[in-house]
């Protein structure tokens, strides 16, 4: 395998592995099965962003986004 093929077999694999991290709600949480939280959908945007990946179910991360209120501020 080239290291071309490797490095796409490689951002396949993290595009999966945030993919698979994203709520029904749209959120995105680092352990699967734990409410959405607005740190872990900015990395989960951001990783997909800078990989170029299309942003899967967009309308509903918007409308989490829109939707959160935060509990504390610190």
């Amino acid at each position: 395998m080239e290291n071309r093929s490797i490095i796409d077999l490689l951002v396949r694999q993290v595009v999966n592995y945030v993919i698979s991290r994203q709520n029904e709600d749209g959120g995105y949480t680092f352990c699967q099965g734990t409410e959405s939280n607005a740190q872990d959908t900015y990395y989960g945007l951001a990783t997909l962003s800078l990989l170029g990946a299309s942003f899967p179910n967009i309308e509903k991360t918007v409308e989490w986004l829109h939707n959160f209120v935060t509990d504390n501020v610190y």
